[in-house]
């Protein structure tokens, strides 16, 4: 007998159908993978968000597109209040409780706002907004004034990506604000602008930007379909690049900066109809753009560029527009210093399953998603003790055992799972198995016990008192929900004798 102990669930997404690595994951759902590492917890579910006068109606829609919260307090938004007219209004909290609703200012700040045009520098709320070929920034002071800090400058070469840029971004040595338009990048340091034209990106447009050492790197698309990013030294005098990098042969959809790693997501096809679709994600390593990951999807995929870094973990949007209607995946570092994929949020709520998802934004622990018709969802204000959305975490085939035994007949023999109740009588645990590519069948569920503590549930055979049954190819998933974490599987093992 072979006992196998999986206590690790920091590897995110798997590669492949049958990893050698026991944290790993075949598939997750709802899983908070990253906030500790020795843990896989449950995250939160989302609800509906309120407009002034209570809930969501049909008559009182708003489509926000990108948010933040200054250090009084004050949370804001920009966005629209309606499906017909798309002129650019900020939009504000009623309170700094994130439970309190969104009201429109009184005054506009541009024709039509663009998707990560909501800005915070230097504790001013900006909004970023265009009209035709005339670009704007708005500042916020208040809700019936809205400040026009830069009145316009010119920029043509947006076709064909109409209100989507690239995430404006601080470089942190000079504590300038960054902004790529078309072609364009303009500076801003809250008192003047420069515009440049970066005549380095010609003819490609920017689709993405951040800080990499003392360089601004400008993601592009070439003519050829493959990326590449410029490092440019951000002197507005000069519009030529200092080095560039080729950065695979696939769509980039944005670049940000972990702990000092340039990071690019790519992906191999978009739109309802593709071939082999998949998440490419690289590092710029030395002077090569390394693949770190890579994950088939199999189901709508359609990377947006905006994303979220937050506590070391960037977030971004699958944002798909047929089921599940948007996803958040993750990346992030485990305990060993590598790069993993994960997969966090659906982002839709109960009652809104039709309709996908084009924002989103977080304000600090708080993560808010805009759908198409005009609804703002956001994550919980309770913790995960009212979270009813199950998390599931489905394990790889034949996790944890040993190589020369994942092509004989086995059965398992003995089961357990390790977890810690958050708090008494609160939540559903249920583990399930599947055998050589079989349906699902049920091992136990069992409510978490009374009392904050840790506890475990074993099995010698399955819920009807069967044995867990023997083949080739065996897969856990684990189910649970309402604060309950999952501190380790375990599972005992023997090989069947075969003539083979």
């Amino acid at each position: 007998m072979t006992k196998v102990i999986v206590n690790e669930f920091d590897g995110g997404l798997a590669d492949t159908k049958y990893p050698v690595e026991k944290n790993v994951a075949a598939d997750m759902f709802h899983c908070d993978i990253f906030s500790d590492r020795r843990l896989l917890k449950n995250l939160r579910k989302n609800e509906k968000d309120t407009v002034s006068g209570g809930a969501h109606s049909g008559t009182e829609n708003v489509y926000a597109w990108d948010g933040a919260r200054r250090s009084d307090g004050v949370m804001l938004a920009i966005g629209h209040t309606s499906s017909v007219s798309t002129t650019a209004r900020f939009l504000r909290k009623n309170g700094n409780d994130v439970t309190s609703y969104w009201q429109q200012s009184t005054v506009t700040c541009g024709n039509t706002p663009y998707y990560n045009g909501g800005i915070l520098y230097k504790d001013n709320f900006y909004c970023l907004s265009y009209s035709g070929t005339s670009q704007y920034l708005y500042r916020y002071d208040g809700d019936s004034t809205a400040t026009s800090v830069v009145t316009s400058w010119t920029e043509a070469n947006v076709g064909g990506y109409g209100n989507i840029i690239p995430k404006p971004i601080v470089h942190p040595l000079d504590n300038k604000l960054y902004m790529a338009i078309g072609k364009s990048i303009f500076v801003w340091d809250g008192s003047a602008g420069t515009v440049t034209t970066a005549s380095f990106t010609t003819p490609y447009q920017i689709i993405g930007c951040t800080y990499y050492g003392t360089y601004l790197a400008v993601a592009c698309i070439k003519g050829d379909g493959k990326s590449i990013v410029y490092l440019w030294g951000r002197d507005t005098t000069v519009t030529t690049a200092q080095d560039s990098v080729e950065f695979g042969d696939d769509k980039i959809c944005f670049i940000t900066n972990l702990n000092g790693l340039l990071i690019g997501v790519s992906s191999k096809s978009s739109g309802a109809t593709y071939l082999d679709p998949k998440i490419k994600v690289r590092a710029l390593i030395g002077r090569e753009a390394v693949l770190v990951k890579e994950l088939a999807v199999t189901s709508y995929l359609d990377i947006s560029n905006m994303y979220v870094v937050w506590k070391d973990v960037i977030y971004f949007l699958n944002q798909s527009q047929s089921t599940p209607y948007g996803t958040l995946f993750t990346i992030s570092k485990n305990k060993k210093g590598e790069i993993v994929l994960g997969q966090a949020y659906t982002t839709q709520y109960e009652g809104e399953t039709s309709s996908y998802t084009y924002s989103f934004w977080n304000i600090h622990d708080y993560f808010f998603f805009g759908n198409i018709n005009g609804k703002v969802m956001r994550t919980y204000d309770s913790s995960p003790l009212n979270n009813v959305t199950d998390s599931t975490y489905t394990f790889p085939i034949n996790v944890g055992m040993y190589e020369s035994d994942r092509a004989k007949t086995k059965t398992i023999t003995s089961v357990y799972v390790k977890a810690y109740a958050n708090s008494a009588g609160y939540g559903t645990l249920k583990l399930e198995v599947s055998i050589d590519g079989g349906a699902y069948t049920t091992i136990f569920s069992e409510s978490s016990p009374s009392g904050k503590n840790a506890y475990v549930v074993e099995a010698l055979g399955d819920s009807v008192g069967d044995a867990l049954g023997e083949g080739r190819d065996i897969q856990f998933k684990v189910t649970f929900d309402q604060g309950i974490d999952i501190v380790e599987l375990g599972y005992d093992y023997e090989e069947v004798s075969t003539t083979i």
